[in-house]
């Protein structure tokens, strides 16, 4: 008995624009938060219409998306308000007569690129919202067209993004054994040990660690002076900030006490 197999063709999702959940770091700027759709049927023009919180960050430009560059659109244009925050922007992709460039059908198609810059301060989150807003003239749309400028059916489902906006900064959940005496091991449990220049204190005294998923096993340190036991802050620093455990260790013994510099004068 012969058999014959076909090549499966790719299922198109039905027509949708969304914005992925993505993080953004406090003071960052050229972000790129991208407008992506999932179109089923030849696109000869679209529109997007997106809103923000101006108060946390700032939309510097707007940029057409590698998916609609691709086809070299004929006509382009667009508003830009931060304050409050909103983008307006809409392509045609041909104006000749006959028509002959279109936006193919295809899923996660870049249509729009936003720049953004940070303006918050701390940790925090906002929201970009894709929305229709038809009572004010013009209407602010998400739309896609045919050939004769009509809005295709079904439209698009419009999906907001989330960006969660953190400082990375080190985050101590745990110390565990939390006391000892030095070059016992304790473990440092967190958030965001996973940024440049990692560093580890206890007592003030710097401690070699290694990195065992999101925690660190340290070695205790020396204590600070010959009588130094008791509880100490133990502090865990990268290039986003610092995290203080105060009396997060305590020591029970401290035996020889090494020399450590702290700076030097007339160098």
């Amino acid at each position: 008995v012969g058999c014959m197999l076909l090549a499966a063709s790719p299922v198109i999702a039905a027509n949708r624009f969304y914005i992925e959940d993505g993080t953004l770091l406090t003071g960052s700027t050229g972000n790129e938060v991208s407008v992506l759709a999932d179109i089923e049927q030849d696109t000869y023009a679209l529109s997007v219409y997106v809103e923000f919180d101006a108060s946390k960050v700032t939309v510097t430009e707007v940029q057409l998306g590698s998916d609609v560059v691709a086809v070299s659109p004929e006509f382009e244009d667009g508003i830009l308000v931060n304050g409050p925050g909103s983008v307006t922007y809409g392509v045609l992709f041909d104006l000749s007569d006959p028509i002959s460039k279109n936006l193919a059908p295809g899923n996660g198609l870049e249509i729009l690129k936003l720049i953004v810059d940070v303006d918050a301060t701390s940790n925090t989150s906002v929201n970009f919202d894709l929305k229709n807003v038809a009572g004010q003239t013009p209407a602010r749309l998400n739309v896609l067209t045919d050939s004769d400028g009509n809005a295709v059916s079904p439209a698009p489902q419009l999906v907001d993004g989330t960006m969660t906006i953190t400082d990375l900064k080190p985050v101590i959940t745990g110390i565990d054994p939390s006391s000892g005496e030095p070059d016992d091991f304790t473990t440092i449990t967190g958030e965001n040990f996973d940024q440049a220049d990692l560093a580890v204190t206890i007592g003030g005294r710097p401690a070699e660690f290694t990195v065992a998923g999101s925690s660190l096993v340290v070695t205790v340190p020396p204590c600070a002076s010959a009588d130094g036991t008791g509880a100490v802050d133990v502090e865990v620093c990268t290039t986003r900030g610092c995290d203080v455990e105060t009396n997060g260790y305590n020591y029970t013994s401290c035996g020889p006490v090494p020399p450590l510099i702290s700076g030097f004068v007339n160098n």
